[in-house]
């Protein structure tokens, strides 16, 4: 018999191991500019800081109409970098957002130091003579239509400006500043360049500083990597190690069992930002850590220099316990266009608490999409444009990448849609998909590897749907994107969507992949993932892809199903109709014919748990929301689509953590915002393994469920009714309340109760018979060691 259990714990996790510390990039974000209109050379400074207000830094370089020059001068505060060092490269980034200009223009980079511009005297200020100029020639056109998700542009090296002001006098002094001066070099009346971060709001407060230009120094050769270390592909006795220079670099890895003693070594490799170093660390044991480090120097060397080491733990076989974590909706690149910095710091410290959070590390790291934003107010323009985002988003997985095996399942921001296919070879699926495999590789089929096997002509073998073990748990990757021909939607300002769900699709490829991937691997535990289903609850021109079991199963709301479950909106099966040569019934079907136990997506931007047909389908959070601004965007609050009768809620920020063994699968909601209860679990389920003998079983009831099914009224100022399910008979059952710190308040039931459904009612007093405050608390049913809890909130 195939059996699920959904077993509630709060814990917080400690800390054991963390991946090994590494230089990191310098960031520096501007703290004043000087646009004062007057001349150039001059050495007026801005002395009260005006525009700390980030939205109102405009930055103007050129000449106007009747031939005045004005100039461009930003300040940044170098911390970090010690007098006397020599960086081996700093570069300013533009947003070219909002700019405009009339030709090719060459803009002349020079810089200045002050120690600290407020207490300097306006006399004194600027009183070190500027640094040698570097030209910066640009020649693509800038877009002027006012998109959040334009190119950027990168200077040439500042490496000579910044190593000159680095060995001035008093550079040790606490406030570490320099000017860069931006100034056309050969201006003439209407040659003028102007780029601003005003831009219409979008995400409740609008874009809260979008920095035009910030400062990028790189104190190694390896700072300046494009992609550092990477590791993916991995299997128990192999993984690939993914790395991208910044220029023509000579490479290899070394590694082993003995971080003293690294014996094993990769082939040389020839590598540059075209050509990706794809190291294969080989003739590894299974569920073993090894230690590795790369070995690298530029062809202009002789001598290698080494990196940092780290560690990661080869994936387990068979019969071994087995770890994955799962995340999703990281949205890195739009997050940085919009000038969310404490949306990007907060991801920064999710990962590196992910990084630490099992003591014997993760095997593997899937997320499920919506990563790189090729789509947001803007589709990239070009291949360049699309790369760059790729290139952004590896900057932040790179902070967790080189210790965990990365796996991406893509989602509808990386647009690798079928529907935007002309055969060209020049359009967003094509830069997209190029730029995924390049910076993510994905799983290809091979021994260990089960996934599409067909090239595509402007991709060769896609990577975009894909089966694997780690242990007892096959994981099997779905892609609704590349197989969907004709749009269905208009999310994101788009018009002319059919939206018609019909024509979201697996496609009979995939689809008879996937039944033929389930028939021969039968499995103790499996879960399929993917960023939304090939279903929808749609509002037209709103919403697409939404919700969970509400969509699977006509009975559950009186939605229409589509592929998911076949159903049209007055819950007749017209699968057969809709979609010929799929032989096996509708994708739910299919999956639970061979004891699929959990479907996991993204997409929502939320946690939520839902149970049906013995399958628990959950909705993976986001691990960088702060809540002030991609929350939960599509919100659940006001019950849009899920329902909240048959739905466990949870907000934003956290990730999954999946831990397996002989005695179930555990999946636990880690929460890692906010920083106070980060490491608690906020939602937990365990399954209990399938016989992987067993033959393939459709049951139209769910077996074995024992679990609170619904709290109501909630929140409540009456008696809230629980009712919860038991998948047995139980002798010992317990029904308690508990407050948030853990204290049970009241015990409702305790005693033996047969299967079936049962409800009680609490009357919002603890034990001594008095009225609880106003808050949350949690309904908890025990059955001997299994636990399922729920979030309930008492009213005045």
């Amino acid at each position: 018999m195939r059996r699920l259990l959904l077993v509630f714990t709060t814990i917080v996790a400690s800390v054991v191991w963390c991946p090994g510390a590494r230089a990191e990039r310098h960031v520096y974000e501007p703290i004043s500019d000087q646009d004062d209109g007057v001349l150039l050379d001059s050495t007026t400074w801005d002395a009260k800081l005006e525009h700390l207000v980030e939205s109102d830094l405009y930055l103007s370089v050129g000449t106007d109409g009747g031939g005045q020059v004005s100039e461009t001068a930003i300040a940044y505060r170098l911390l970090g970098l010690p007098e006397g060092e020599i960086v081996e490269e700093a570069r300013l980034r533009v947003n070219q957002q909002g700019g405009e200009f009339t030709s090719t223009h060459t803009i002349r980079i020079s810089a200045a130091l002050t120690l600290d511009p407020l207490a300097t005297p306006a006399s004194q200020r600027f009183t070190l003579p500027r640094t040698a100029s570097i030209d910066w020639k640009i020649t693509a056109p800038w877009d002027s239509s006012g998109q959040r998700m334009a190119k950027w542009s990168e200077s040439p090296n500042l490496k000579p400006i910044l190593t000159e002001l680095l060995a001035q006098p008093g550079w040790g002094a606490s406030a570490k500043e320099i000017v860069l001066f931006l100034e056309v070099a050969q201006p003439s009346p209407g040659n003028f360049i102007r780029f601003d971060d005003v831009h219409p709001a979008w995400i409740f407060s609008g874009n809260e500083g979008i920095h035009p230009a910030r400062l990028i120094v790189s104190e190694t050769y390896h700072d300046a990597f494009w992609g550092k270390e990477l590791l993916c592909r991995p299997t128990p006795n192999s993984i690939e190690l993914n790395v991208i220079p910044h220029r023509v670099t000579l490479m290899f890895a070394e590694y082993g069992t003995d971080s003293t003693s690294l014996t094993q070594q990769t082939p040389l490799a020839v590598c540059d930002p075209t050509q990706p170093a794809q190291l294969l660390l080989d003739g590894l044991q299974p569920d073993t850590h090894y230690y590795y480090r790369i070995a690298f120097r530029p062809l202009s060397q002789t001598q290698y220099t080494y990196g940092d080491i780290h560690r990661f733990v080869s994936l387990p076989e068979p019969g071994t316990p087995a770890r994955v974590c799962v995340t999703s909706d990281i949205h890195v690149t739009n997050m940085e266009s919009l000038g969310l910095w404490t949306t990007l710091d907060l991801l920064k410290e999710s990962l590196h608490y992910i990084g630490s959070h099992q003591p014997d590390g993760y095997h593997v790291w899937v997320d499920l999409g919506d990563l790189v934003v090729m789509r947001a107010q803007r589709i990239a323009a070009d291949y360049e444009e699309t790369e760059q985002r790729y290139r952004l988003s590896r900057e932040y997985i790179d902070e967790l990448g080189h210790s965990i095996p990365f796996v991406l399942v893509r989602g509808n921001h990386e647009e690798v849609n079928g529907w935007d296919d002309d055969s060209s070879g020049q359009n967003s699926m094509a830069w997209s998909g190029q730029a995924l495999l390049k910076w993510f590789p994905p799983p290809l089929p091979n021994a260990f590897y089960s996934g599409n096997t067909t090239p595509h002509p402007d991709l060769g073998l896609p990577g975009d749907y894909f089966a694997f073990d780690v242990g007892d748990l096959r994981i099997r990757a779905l892609d609704p994107y590349l197989f969907s021909l004709t749009r269905p939607h208009n999310g994101h300002g788009e018009t002319g969507g059919s939206l018609d769900a019909w024509d979201w699709t697996l496609g009979l490829a995939q689809y008879q992949w996937l039944h033929d991937d389930l028939a021969a691997h039968p499995s103790p535990y499996s879960f399929v993932g993917m960023h939304h289903m090939t279903t929808s609850y749609s509002i037209p021109g709103t919403y697409y892809g939404r919700g969970g079991i509400e969509v699977v199963d006509w009975a559950v709301a009186g939605r229409p199903t589509f592929e998911w479950g076949g159903q049209d909106a007055s819950g007749q099966t017209i699968f057969g109709q809709k979609r010929p040569g799929f032989d096996y019934g509708p994708v739910h079907t299919l999956l639970r014919s061979f004891g699929n136990q959990v479907v996991l997506r993204g997409h929502d931007h939320f946690y939520a748990r839902q149970t049906l047909d013995n399958m628990v389908f959950v909705t993976v959070a986001k691990p960088d929301d702060d809540g002030s601004h991609t929350g939960n965007l599509w919100g659940w609050a006001g019950n849009t689509y899920y329902p909240p009768d048959v739905t466990t809620f949870s907000e934003n920020s956290g990730f999954l953590s999946i831990t397996v063994d002989a005695q179930g699968a555990t999946y636990e909601y880690v929460k890692t915002f906010p920083t106070g209860i980060r490491g608690t679990v906020a939602d937990s389920f365990t399954i209990l393994p399938n016989d992987p003998t067993a033959a393939p079983v459709v049951t139209d009831e769910g077996v074995a469920k024992t679990w609170i099914e619904s709290v109501y009224p909630n929140p409540a100022r009456v008696p809230p009714r629980i009712e919860f399910v038991l998948g047995r008979d139980e002798s010992d059952v317990t029904l308690s309340v508990y407050d948030l710190q853990g204290r049970r308040v009241s015990e409702l039931f305790r005693g033996a109760l047969p299967e079936g459904r049962h409800q009680s009612l609490w009357d919002a007093t603890d034990g001594s018979g008095r009225r609880v405050a106003s808050g949350v608390y949690f309904a908890r049913l025990q059955t001997g060691p299994r636990i399922d809890s729920v979030k309930l909130i008492v009213l005045d």
